[in-house]
Formats: C-alpha cells, sequence, structure tokens
C-alpha cells in the first residue's frame, strides 16, 4: 500500500519546474539555459522508455490464430477473385442494336400517347354533339315555352 509522503508533492513541483524551464520562451532575453540534473523519477521514467521499445511483444496463441485467420481470409478472396467467371467482350453491334431498340420504344411511346389523345378527344367531340347538345337544346326548348 502506497501512502502520500511530503516528498512526491515535492517531487511533481520539481518535474514541472524543470520542464517549465527548459521549455521556456526564448525571446525572454536568455540565450541559453544551464543544464540541471533531472529529478531522480524523471530520469528513471526517461532512461526506461527505450528499453521498453526495445523488448518485442509476445506472440500470444490469440494473435498467432488470428494471423493464420487472416491469411485464410485473403487467400479464400484471391481464389475467389481467380475462379469467377470473366466477363465476356463487349459486342459493339449488340450494344448498338440495344440503342436503336430503345430508340424506337420511345417513339412508339410517344406516337401512342398522341393516338390516345387525338382518340380521346375525338370521342368527346363525338358525345358532346351526339348526346349533350340536343338534350341541351330540347330542355332549352321546354323551357321557354
Amino acid at each position: 500500500m502506497s501512502t502520500n509522503t511530503p516528498s512526491q508533492p515535492n517531487k511533481a513541483i520539481d518535474e514541472q519546474a524543470l520542464i517549465d524551464r527548459i521549455f521556456m520562451d526564448e525571446s525572454a532575453g536568455e540565450e541559453g539555459f544551464d543544464l540541471v540534473d533531472p529529478p531522480a523519477s524523471l530520469q528513471a521514467k526517461l532512461y526506461a522508455i527505450p528499453q521498453a521499445s526495445k523488448r518485442p511483444a509476445p506472440l500470444s496463441r490469440v494473435t498467432i490464430s488470428r494471423w493464420f485467420g487472416a491469411a485464410a481470409l485473403a487467400a479464400s478472396v484471391v481464389i475467389g477473385l481467380l475462379l469467377s467467371p470473366q466477363p465476356a467482350p463487349v459486342n459493339q453491334e449488340a450494344l448498338q442494336a440495344q440503342k436503336d431498340f430503345e430508340l424506337a420504344l420511345h417513339y412508339l411511346n410517344k406516337a401512342n400517347q398522341k393516338a390516345a389523345s387525338s382518340v380521346t378527344s375525338t370521342i368527346n367531340t363525338e358525345l358532346e354533339r351526339s348526346t349533350v347538345n340536343p338534350i341541351v337544346k330540347t330542355l332549352t326548348n321546354l323551357s321557354s315555352s
């Protein structure tokens, strides 16, 4: 169990003071700064960094199995791509025939719309002339008499 001793807050203050002194603004008038020995706790931390980075991470069974799984997945993707059917070369005549067919269907659709509009207009005109006009004429004659 660790207990707080009066020297621990002083260590933090000493480390902060050292960091402040190292990174202080040089435009304040000092040409440089004197080298000072860092506190022992900070020096131990700084020296531990290269030692920790030189140690290789141990390979666990999980890491090895993940690598094998990734390799198997990559191999299955490559095999799938190699075995997939290649697209047939594009036949330019077939593409042009398809475009001509689409144009013909578009033309027929427009012609159908115009014919339907003409037939509807003719039917409405003939119904009005043969049915509605005589009824209106008859009603007008009856109401005027």
